[in-house]
């Protein structure tokens, strides 16, 4: 994530890991991410290659998603959403139950 505004007139900010540096908090690339609410944004992990640290919960591994505060500068736990470990579903918590979504096979499978 990138100051936009600020790269207008400095284009040098863009060569950095930028104002949210994902090594230090995610095992994986983050291939989506998305605002949620003031400074909370929704990321998910792309399938890597590469270590994963599984000891770490505040670590996002492969094909996960999570969300980050920005100004807290942490992973915040939730419980909204869950990805099934294969990629091919997606548990959203509602006030009534739980919606399960039947997500598309990845782009090239």
């Amino acid at each position: 994530m990138y100051d936009l505004e600020r790269a207008l007139t400095e284009p040098g900010v863009l060569d950095g890991d930028g104002l949210l540096p994902w090594r230090s908090w995610a095992d994986a690339e983050i291939y989506a991410a998305c605002w949620l609410a003031g400074d909370r944004l929704a990321v998910a992990t792309g399938e890597d290659e590469g270590e994963e640290d599984e000891d770490d919960p505040a670590t996002l591994g492969h094909r996960q998603l999570g969300v980050r505060s920005l100004s807290e500068q942490r992973h915040v736990p939730t419980s909204v959403a869950a990805l099934h470990p294969d990629g091919s579903r997606l548990a959203v918590a509602q006030p009534d139950g739980i919606a399960i979504v039947t997500l598309p096979p990845p782009v090239g499978r």
